[in-house]
């Protein structure tokens, strides 16, 4: 691809749209959102985030007992 043919389609894209003529998207907050999400949903965030942090603490403590026996 050579710079040519990118500016000319960068220039393309702008001119395709008027400025000032076209009025700003507006979506209400329900219709912005992509899918529904189950209730159930925190839970799994929440357990996930404790997973993580308890098998954190599992690794360092490993390395803090590993490096008290030399």
């Amino acid at each position: 691809m050579t710079m040519h043919a990118f500016d000319s389609r960068h220039r393309r894209n702008s001119e395709d749209r008027p400025l000032g003529l076209e009025a700003p998207t507006v979506i209400s907050r329900d219709d912005a959102r992509q899918g529904v999400s189950e209730n159930n949903v925190i839970y799994v965030l929440v357990i996930g985030l404790a997973g993580a942090i308890f098998a954190n603490a599992i690794i360092l403590l490993g390395f803090i007992l590993l490096a008290s026996t030399k």
